[in-house]
């Protein structure tokens, strides 16, 4: 674990449906494990100033039955069916008013390692207003908004787009930092997704540290 402590306020977005798997999408098994464990995993492994939020809706409870969130403030979105946003808003909201920023994580994206979050972090505490890793040119997560985007992350936002309308308005003011780990776009949608990401477990996991 690192032992140098961190400003930002880490928030996993989990919150949703997913209907388009079929399934309570947070509690599907990749390699033995849980999507949202994964996920949580490799947030914990840092040290933070603020508690991580972990934003849940849909089924909340049967996902705090079955996971343990003791390492994360948990966050229940009553407006989960609103979409991305309102799970943006929410953490907003919920962090603590010295937060130097948000860094936001999806549910579904089980493979983001820790050396990547600390990256943009890093980069983050240079002055970027927003960073997020790319892996060949394809932006990916964790994505950084520093503090001075808290009104427009709560004002100008809808639907089921995130921060995404934000980003793509400030494209002049985004940093990509661009990393070998295809883990920071891998998300699972659907059963073929899955597979894909057990198949990077085996082939690259240890070496990475997931």
């Amino acid at each position: 674990m690192n032992s140098e402590t961190t400003e930002p306020t880490a928030i996993l977005l989990a919150a949703g449906k997913a209907a388009r798997y079929g399934k309570l999408k947070q509690l599907v098994e990749a390699k033995g494990k849980t999507l949202i464990r994964r996920a949580m995993d490799s947030i914990a492994q840092l040290n933070w100033t603020h508690d991580p939020l972990l934003v849940l809706g849909y089924r909340a409870e049967m996902i705090k039955e079955r996971v343990d969130t003791s390492a994360f403030r948990v966050l229940e979105n009553p407006s989960w069916e609103a979409g991305m946003s309102s799970s943006v808003e929410l953490s907003v909201r919920s962090s603590e008013a010295d937060t130097s920023g948000y860094l936001f994580f999806l549910g579904d994206m089980p493979l983001v390692p820790s050396s990547v979050i600390e990256s943009v972090i890093e980069k983050a505490e240079e002055g970027a207003s927003i960073v997020a890793p790319a892996y060949h040119g394809q932006r990916g997560f964790p994505v950084f908004l520093d503090r001075s985007w808290k009104h427009k992350l709560l004002e100008e936002i809808s639907g089921d787009r995130g921060a995404r309308r934000i980003i793509n308005q400030n494209r002049e003011k985004v940093k990509l930092l661009e990393t070998d780990h295809r883990g920071v776009v891998l998300d699972v949608d659907d059963q073929s997704d899955l597979e894909e990401v057990e198949l990077y477990l085996e082939k690259e996991g240890k070496e990475i540290g997931i």
